[in-house]
């Protein structure tokens, strides 16, 4: 059936719930990035899924750079991990939260580790690069392209130094987020009622100023 007809379209009332879903998603992402990446300016907020699979996307251009200071870096894995904690925030706990943090998740699970075992960036292991690069390949049993020269115990203290690391970030998100539970509402609400957020109605939420107001100044 699925290839003569296509896929089922969920019911209104599934779609309220995956629209309310995507928007408290992607209004945690935008809001984490004006809050701690106030240089990748918000260029547009959408919950229109798009054709690569994803329900929606926050999009911000970065600066150019050629290095990320450690705290940057923490800040970029609170953004990715703020859509996730927006989800229990806003739709009421974390029996509400998604599958679709997956990707979010498994990026900051990624750098994380990368910034324990490459770059020395972990107070807890000190500066010291864990394992031998073996570029591109995956060897089963191992690291996704590293050759680990380590032993249980080191590899134990990095997936609890990993553990801290990604919580300390979570930690971080949900902490901002809920003392700017308004504007998450703000823009979560906006986008289900108006799917695309434009620069410039973003920034006009983040400064507490109404869209209809903004509306209005365009017409004149």
């Amino acid at each position: 059936n699925r290839m003569l007809f296509g896929m089922e379209r969920p019911n209104d009332g599934e779609q309220k719930a995956e629209r309310e879903l995507t928007a408290a998603h992607e209004a945690g992402h935008a809001l984490l990035t004006a809050l701690l990446l106030p240089e990748s300016q918000i260029r547009r907020v959408s919950i229109i899924p798009t054709g690569k699979g994803a329900a929606g996307y926050s999009m911000a251009i970065p600066p150019e750079k050629l290095f990320h200071r450690r705290q940057e870096l923490l800040h970029h894995m609170a953004v990715a991990l703020a859509g996730r904690e927006a989800e229990a925030l806003y739709l009421g706990g974390y029996e509400q939260i998604s599958n679709g943090a997956s990707n979010d998740i498994e990026r900051a699970t990624s750098t994380i580790r990368r910034m324990i075992t490459e770059w020395g960036m972990s107070d807890e292991l000190g500066t010291i690069t864990f394992g031998n690069n073996n570029g591109d390949q995956v060897f089963l049993g191992r690291d996704l392209g590293r050759d680990r020269n380590y032993s249980e115990a080191v590899a134990y203290s990095i997936d609890k130094e990993v553990k801290r690391m990604m919580d300390e970030c979570h930690a971080e998100a949900r902490r901002l987020l809920s003392e700017n539970l308004d504007k998450l509402t703000l823009v979560a609400e906006t986008l289900k009622d108006r799917e695309v957020i434009q620069a410039n109605e973003f920034l006009a939420l983040m400064e507490g100023r109404s869209l209809d107001e903004l509306d209005k100044q365009k017409e004149e």
